[in-house]
């Protein structure tokens, strides 16, 4: 899904979920489902989308707020505190999410390092031929299978 459907999909849940925080009783409230959705789209579209989603949530909150209570200066710290927590969640969602990557990316450096150092364990750097370690492992193995098949050791 490209990053303007998710987007899109993002702002009609934001919607659907206003409305049924506008129609039903303000006793139940849908908030922590539009957290929900504006988590996702930080994650899964980024920060910049995600903080404009977060607003969105905010908005929507607030005309669902104005549904059952007067406009006084209560309604409108819920609204501002609403939209400050949605955009901090996104923020952080999207954050953690770009945290994540770098941490893949140098897990996977890790291990071609530690393949290179394998690697430089059994050879010379300088010529790549087997060092003494390698020729003792070797020594071992065919030790080793020679005494499993009773062979000559050669």
């Amino acid at each position: 899904m490209s990053s303007a459907v998710r987007t899109l999909v993002a702002l009609g849940a934001i919607a659907v979920l206003g409305v049924f925080d506008a129609i039903v009783t303000p006793r139940l409230v849908f908030t922590p489902m539009l957290g929900v959705v504006v988590a996702l789209s930080a994650w899964h579209v980024g920060a910049r989308v995600g903080m404009g989603i977060a607003l969105a949530a905010g908005a929507a909150r607030f005309i669902a707020d104005l549904t059952w209570h007067a406009s006084d200066p209560l309604t409108a710290w819920n609204a501002l505190a609403w939209s400050a927590a949605f955009v901090g969640l996104a923020l952080m969602v999207s954050r953690a999410r770009a945290r994540g990557d770098v941490v893949a990316a140098l897990e996977t450096r890790i291990g071609e390092l530690i393949q290179i150092e394998h690697s430089f364990a059994r050879t010379d750097p300088l010529t790549s031929l087997c060092n003494r370690r390698a020729f003792i492992d070797a020594l071992q193995q065919a030790e080793a299978r020679s005494r499993r098949s009773g062979g000559a050791l050669a």
